[in-house]
């Protein structure tokens, strides 16, 4: 069995980027430029909760007395709908460190944050561990809630707390099934609003060597590999709204996938294949600036050569992969098998990452609605721009339609997006 970590000190807050017209919030908290008593605060809180780690968890797995927890947290606001987080998974520990923060706004007194730990299982069905609930109330967290050594005046609306969450067992009272520890951070929001989740902007790429040696797509460590890639985007839908792009039933290929049920079972049992979470070949992590996204596509390149990206956004995610004209990278990149066999999306098309100077890390994104499955409409790409805006506000983001001369510019920029290797592609038809 494995030996019990040691409680380590709470880490420091990354700084969040600023997203318009939402206000930052700052690692620290620090005091507004008024005095704001808890019964004057009028549009709730902006808080933080960073999830450190988990202690003394029970074994769950029988054959080494382990268990692989991950977290999930429901924020129940009253009279608003729920919000989720869930954590990534920690294998084979009892005291696992997780090591990350979601952010919410608009958050009413009251609020409730129902902690429950789970234990991944790869056969069967997931088990829960334990669970407990917190309430959000500030009145009651005053005398622990200095920032920087104590309070400041009279202002007692903002402050900075240690939580530890004793979980029980979720059938049998009084049994301790461990602790939770978080650190809450709060402060009163300056814009009315509904709860809603501020970030940080998350992914999980998922690796697949099978799918590589089919591609032919080399990974890092010399090995066959072909990855899918899932961004968990903040202001999705107050900025798609109602937006929604059904199948094209004009389109051949489409109505090929969604009139036959056994073609629509390949293309989900495909998603699933490439999409699933397994130990060791999915990563996870957190995108807080235009250079952790351009690194995540290892600047638009591979082999030397600049490469395209399938993308297809559901109100979930963001899902994508290097895509080209190659059989089974373009087998493997269509846009339904990203939707997992949806029959509307919120938008699609394709993204390549281009070199300017001007611009941060000396990339910008260009991104287009180029998709045959689900024909988005080119005047909505502008709220392609504006999403990716709201996640990264210092990223130069550049939208070119489908039909636009400046689109064939940059496909012919790369060569694998017309299937010949180090030669001039030909004219390009939509991807599906």
């Amino acid at each position: 069995q494995q030996q019990q970590q040691q409680p380590r000190q709470l880490a420091s807050y990354p700084q969040q980027q600023q997203h318009e017209p939402l206000l930052p919030y700052p690692a620290v908290p620090k005091p507004l430029p008024y005095t704001a008593p808890v019964d004057k605060v009028q549009y709730g809180y902006d808080v933080m909760v960073y999830i450190n780690q988990a202690i003394k968890l029970p074994g769950m797995d029988w054959w080494n007395g382990l268990a692989d927890p991950y977290i999930i947290i429901t924020t129940i606001p009253p009279n608003a709908e729920q919000i989720t987080y869930k954590t990534k998974t920690v294998w084979k520990s009892l005291n696992p460190i997780f090591d990350e923060f979601f952010e919410l706004t608009n958050l009413p007194i009251g609020s409730t944050l129902m902690v429950e730990v789970w234990d991944k299982d790869m056969v069967t069905d997931d088990d829960i561990i334990g669970r407990s609930c917190w309430c959000f109330v500030p009145k009651e967290l005053l005398p622990s809630t200095a920032a920087g050594g104590g309070m400041l005046g009279t202002d007692s609306s903002w402050g900075r707390v240690p939580v530890q969450v004793k979980l029980g067992h979720p059938r049998k009272s009084n049994k301790p099934m461990g602790v939770v520890e978080l650190e809450v951070s709060f402060r009163p929001s300056q814009r009315c609003g509904p709860p809603a989740m501020m970030g940080p902007v998350r992914f999980r790429q998922h690796l697949s060597p099978a799918a590589g040696v089919l591609t032919g797509h080399w990974g890092n460590a010399d090995t066959m590999c072909f990855s899918t890639y899932k961004l968990f985007l903040m202001h999705t839908s107050s900025i798609f709204k109602d937006v929604r792009c059904p199948w094209n039933k004009q389109y051949d290929k489409a109505v090929t996938i969604f009139k036959n049920p056994l073609m629509l079972s390949t293309v989900r049992t495909q998603h699933s294949s490439l999409y699933a979470t397994h130990m060791g070949v999915t990563r996870f992590g957190v995108l807080t600036s235009p250079e952790d996204f351009f690194s995540l596509f290892k600047f638009g390149q591979r082999g030397g050569q600049r490469r395209y990206f399938t993308y297809t956004l559901l109100e979930e995610s963001l899902r994508c992969s290097e895509t080209g004209a190659a059989f089974f990278s373009d087998m493997m990149s269509k846009h339904a098998m990203h939707a997992g066999g949806e029959e509307e999306v919120l938008y699609a098309g394709e993204f390549c990452i281009v070199p300017d100077q001007a611009a941060v890390a000396g990339h910008k994104l260009v991104i287009d609605n180029n998709s045959g499955t689900y024909a988005p409409d080119k005047d909505k790409l502008c709220l392609m721009h504006d999403l990716f805006k709201a996640n990264f506000p210092d990223m130069i983001v550049e939208v070119v339609a489908v039909g636009d001369e400046k689109l064939k510019f940059y496909q012919q920029q790369c060569p694998s997006r017309a299937g010949v290797q180090g030669k001039q592609p030909q004219q390009q038809k939509q991807q599906t």
